[in-house]
């Protein structure tokens, strides 16, 4: 991670924020998506990949513009997300 802005902000250090994201076999419980020392951790029954699924169905169809707000320096441009057998590529 370089950076992170929340509307257009940089973080906060006084503050603290939620995120979502995913958990890694091996990592304890305050190590969330490589961010460390995260507090209050919960475990939801619920992959992101059904998340984006259950979106799609409720909102199809769906137009994203790619904005390059979130660049990935080791995947293609156009991938936003994917996951073994299945990808999901919008552009």
């Amino acid at each position: 991670m370089q950076e992170v802005k929340v509307k257009g902000d940089p973080l906060d250090l006084n503050k603290v924020y939620t995120l979502v994201g995913c958990e890694r076999d091996g990592d304890p419980d305050n190590v969330i998506c490589r961010f460390q020392n995260v507090s209050g951790p919960r475990t939801l029954a619920v992959t992101i990949h059904q998340v984006v699924t259950d979106y799609l169905a409720a909102h199809s169809p769906v137009a994203p513009l790619v904005e390059g707000r979130a660049v990935a320096t080791d995947a293609p441009a156009d991938l936003l997300s994917q996951m073994p057998g299945t990808s999901y590529r919008f552009s």
